[in-house]
């Protein structure tokens, strides 16, 4: 997953940079002068920051979410909480575009959602911070998972992750993924098996 989110961010992207350079040399250009005669222009330049990078280039995503007002965090449930989709949703990456973006007060910060989730949520909190909290968040990610749902129960139940979703997302574990995957062909063969059917019995 990790490298599929790589691959299209990176897309989506180097697509974006090549759309407001387009406009940038339209905006430059002289009524009735071809853009091919105009001297070429530096490409846009970004740097992207990844969820699972480590090292130097790691950023705390759930801070980056509170900042650009996308979501609420709570620093008690480290949950971050978003308007429409409650806790169900990821954060997978922060890019920085070099353009000339908006005014820092268009991000405004988020209030907190969900008052009674702190309380609520105590007692499971408590049970996680005697279990080493975040340093053994991976040997304890059922836990984690059931304070998400905790969270999660505000938003629309539609939006909420599946237990395979919850288990992949946790422990990154291929078995996960591949049977995930196995039970999707096998749902649609299974689609176009009766759709064959139904075009004989016509």
């Amino acid at each position: 997953l990790d490298e599929y989110t790589e691959l299209h961010i990176h897309q989506a992207l180097q697509q974006c940079c090549s759309e407001q350079q387009q406009q940038q040399q339209q905006q430059h250009s002289p009524a009735g002068t071809h853009q091919s005669s105009q001297q070429p222009q530096h490409s846009i330049e970004y740097e992207v920051r990844f969820a699972h990078d480590t090292g130097p280039k790691f950023v705390n995503m759930l801070r980056a979410a509170q900042l650009s007002g996308l979501a609420y965090y709570s620093s008690t449930t480290h949950l971050c909480s978003h308007p429409v989709w409650g806790s169900w949703f990821a954060l997978r990456a922060v890019a920085v575009i070099d353009l000339q973006g908006p005014d820092p007060s268009a991000f405004a910060q988020l209030p907190c959602l969900y008052p009674h989730l702190e309380a609520e949520s105590a007692l499971v909190v408590e049970q996680l911070q005697a279990k080493g909290g975040l340093n053994k968040w991976k040997q304890h990610w059922r836990d984690w998972a059931r304070l998400r749902s905790l969270g999660g129960k505000y938003s629309d139940s539609r939006h909420a992750y599946s237990s395979e979703q919850l288990e992949y997302h946790y422990t990154k574990s291929r078995n996960v993924l591949i049977a995930a995957v196995n039970k999707l062909r096998q749902t649609e063969q299974e689609s176009q098996q009766q759709a064959v059917g139904r075009d004989h019995a016509r």
